[in-house]
């Protein structure tokens, strides 16, 4: 056993703690931690454009991988700054928990929070390039994975050097940052700690006019850490549009990793409707959702209160729809917090009391009844900011905020709530009415659950569950639902399976489309109301996830047009009716190999046509290769299944103990980065409205990357 003593204490030095653990920094290292490696220099942007400093914020994604953010603001403060021995700049980029955000001076309300942001993406960066331009001239730095390359450069105004630093730093031997080194007026040092201590040959060359002040940071993701490196067109898109509404500034973004460069500029405003108003209308359009007839505009009201911290203000905006599932996002200081937090369950219990008191006073509910929270949000697109001096969140990634100021923001807003619904009488009366009748879809819903609950009364529910090969086990560790296209792969399936860990369901064909039909609908329909039964769990708002009988849910359908139709058919109808079983991580897909290639007696299976090549290619001298194409599940034996997708891996507990798991390089898991996006990417796909439908076919198609990356 190794010794724990003196020699095991480590001090981690400089960015390595981030690089080391980056998970504590930026959430991990796959898709969603690569895009907060951005994210950290737009909302530094943002800030400078919350604090009337910036008006033009521009992104630009660049062929090599990397990424830019520029801004005209202010620029990052570069001088030397002597008791850190360091010029300002550097320690921006480098030092953690140093920064301008830890009290009201420079920033009243700001994203920033521990003056760990950009070090971090500086740290997850093969390399970075800074610039801040201020006083008519620019200053330049470098960095490989958050090491400077050499000190701050004080460039002439018209210099334009971060592309090619850029392209530098990209190469193996870094040739050329001596030419670039040398054409600097001067490197920063002690004695230059105002612009006044420049060299006078520096304080001319700033003289020039025309010179724009503002930041550059352009970074390249470091392939030795982030295991995602590709950055999503789309994400990004939807988060600056919907920032864009928020701030003052305008947005210009450009995509030119492709032939046909994307360019778009987001100004906060969409058709008329400007501010979180029209926010709220762009979420609608987006994920095509219509308005109910007495909410045809969305409406929005501001408040503000005070803390120990100083003044909290609060503003929403509401519109109710025809979509029962709605929408709530959510900001603090712009930045956008996907799981909520004490915001939003103020300003949800000020929505309750606002209607349930204007119900009452209208005569719209009786004396003792209520409308509940959950009811409230039947059918409401609701986007919140809040502006605060001080906040707390869970994590570095701020996702959900838990700042104390639920009570005072529900306080802030239901006064001019109630007023505001006060005027609007026939607003009210029909978001009472649909949250009244939601209330009572709940409550059937809720006996439907306890129906489902009951394993005596499955056959009642769904009767195709007699096909049901369910497991013999009594834990839920490393079990699954395989949910299988047709009776010939449940079949297989049945036969190839462990009995401890796979449970597998066949379908009889394709399930409802369950994004264009109404609850009632969707529960005539026996393979829906078999998946229901089978999980266990209930559905809809209702949905509890600790009562699924299996540990996670898999799809299992043929690699092929059918197969892909019956996969989002089903995605579709979890995401509407099981949501929290994919935020939880447990929806999964099971892909079966393609081809079978013999090479002597061993069998080798691949899943993709470009693997398939490659292991052709490498074994092309041997004469005996025999290649089978699977059409479907329903040609692969038992024999077959059970040495691919069926065959049991292995997976660990909190204690490290191993354990059976259905978990192989056969499993995909399906994710939920973005609840927007696929809330709007359901309806536009699945939805009665062809026109989104074909709007999206068209801007995506010639979009597509061939290597699987998407738009």
């Amino acid at each position: 056993m190794a010794q724990y003593d003196v020699d095991s204490i480590q001090v981690l030095k400089g960015l390595e703690a981030v690089r080391r653990r980056p998970g504590m920094y930026v959430g991990g290292t796959g898709k969603v931690a690569l895009h907060h490696l951005l994210w950290e220099p737009v909302d530094n942007a943002v800030d400078e454009a919350m604090a009337n400093r910036c008006g033009a914020i521009s992104i630009t994604l660049w062929p090599d991988g990397s990424a830019e953010v520029s801004d005209d603001g202010e620029g990052i403060p570069p001088y030397w700054k002597t008791e850190e021995s360091k010029a300002t700049l550097e320690i921006a980029l480098t030092t953690l928990h140093a920064g301008a955000k830890f009290d009201d001076g420079a920033y009243r309300t700001s994203g920033g929070l521990h003056g760990v942001g950009i070090k971090a993406t500086n740290a997850l960066s093969q390399w970075l390039v800074a610039e801040s331009r201020r006083d008519g001239l620019c200053f330049i730095q470098a960095f490989r994975q958050g090491v400077p390359v050499d000190g701050v450069w004080v460039m002439p105004p018209e210099s334009n050097v971060v592309e090619d630093l850029a392209s530098i730093l990209d190469s193996s031997d870094g040739s050329g940052l001596q030419k670039v080194r040398e054409s600097a007026l001067c490197t920063l040092g002690s004695a230059h700690t105002a612009y006044g201590k420049l060299p006078a040959r520096a304080r001319k060359a700033s003289r020039r006019r025309g010179f724009a002040s503002g930041s550059t940071i352009r970074f390249k993701p470091d392939p030795e850490i982030m295991a995602a490196r590709r950055f999503d067109r789309p994400m990004i898109a939807d988060r600056l549009q919907q920032t864009s509404f928020l701030v003052s500034a305008a947005f210009a973004f450009e995509d030119l990793r492709r032939k046909r460069p994307f360019r778009q500029v987001y100004d906060g405003k969409h058709k008329g409707h400007s501010g979180l108003a029209g926010l709220v209308a762009y979420l609608n359009h987006d994920a095509g959702r219509t308005p109910i007839a007495a909410n045809r505009a969305p409406i929005a009201v501001s408040g503000s209160f005070e803390n120990d911290d100083g003044t909290v203000e609060v503003e929403i905006a509401i519109q109710y729809t025809d979509d029962p599932d709605g929408d709530i996002v959510s900001f603090v200081n712009t930045i956008p917090t996907k799981h909520g937090g004490t915001h939003v369950s103020g300003v949800r219990t000020a929505i309750s009391r606002a209607l349930t008191s204007i119900g009452k006073k209208r005569r719209k509910l009786r004396d003792k009844e209520r409308i509940a929270g959950v009811d409230t949000l039947f059918g409401l697109t609701l986007a919140i900011s809040v502006r605060m001096p001080e906040m707390a969140f869970t994590s570095q990634t701020k996702d959900e905020l838990t700042s104390p100021i639920s009570g005072g923001v529900s306080s802030a807003i239901y006064a001019p709530l109630v007023d505001l619904l006060s005027k609007k009488t026939k607003l009210a009366d029909a978001i009472v009415a649909l949250c009244t009748a939601a209330a009572a879809e709940r409550r059937a819903a809720a006996r439907a659950k306890k129906l489902t609950a009951r394993r005596s009364l499955m056959m009642d529910l769904g009767p195709d569950l007699s096909k049901l090969a369910d497991i013999n086990t009594n834990g839920l560790q490393g079990t699954a639902l395989y949910i299988v296209e047709g009776d010939s792969a449940g079949g297989s399936a049945r036969q190839a399976r462990d009995r401890t860990i796979h449970a597998i369901l066949p379908l009889r064909g394709k399930v409802i489309n369950t994004a264009r039909v109404k609850l009632a609908k969707m529960l005539t329909n026996a393979e829906i109301r078999s998946i229901i039964a089978a999980i266990g769990g209930g559905f809809g708002r209702e949905f509890d996830i600790s009562a699924m009988r299996y540990g996670r849910v898999v799809i299992f359908v043929d690699a092929d047009v059918d197969g892909g139709h019956i996969a989002a058919l089903l995605l579709t109808f979890f995401f509407k009716h099981m949501r929290p079983l994919i935020q939880a991580g447990k929806l999964w897909v099971a892909r079966a190999p393609l081809h079978r290639i013999q090479v002597g007696k061993e069998s080798i299976y691949t899943l993709t046509e470009a693997e398939k090549d490659a292991l052709l290619r490498k074994h092309r001298r041997k004469s005996e290769l025999r290649i089978t194409r699977f059409k479907g599940l329903g040609e692969m034996s038992p024999a077959e299944m059970r040495a691919t997708t069926l065959q049991p891996g292995q997976e660990f507990d909190e204690k490290g103990k191993p354990y059976r798991s259905i978990l192989n390089k056969y499993h995909v898991q399906i994710t939920l980065d973005d609840t927007h996006r696929a809330a709007a990417l359901v309806s536009r796909l699945m939805g009665n409205a062809v026109a989104p439908r074909r709007e999206w076919i068209e801007e995506t198609w010639l979009e597509l990357d061939t290597e699987g990356n998407g738009p």
